[in-house]
């Protein structure tokens, strides 16, 4: 599970690093674009992929 996080915690940061970077000039680009919906859609697989496993740990508490 802590891999899980880690790996949660380091799609966030790139994806935020990207959107400041995208939008520190208030002039966003096609290209940039593109780069912050690829960097947002990791992120999407990654935090789904975690709230899979705890949602299995939760049923599984639960059932206990």
């Amino acid at each position: 599970m802590a891999e899980i996080m880690e790996d949660v915690a380091d799609k966030a940061n790139d994806t935020v690093k990207t959107t400041i970077r995208v939008l520190a000039d208030g002039i966003v680009t096609v290209e940039e674009a593109h780069k912050l919906g690829h960097e947002l859609t990791k992120l999407r697989r990654v935090v789904e992929h975690a709230m899979k496993i705890v949602r299995g740990l939760e049923k599984a508490g639960a059932s206990k």
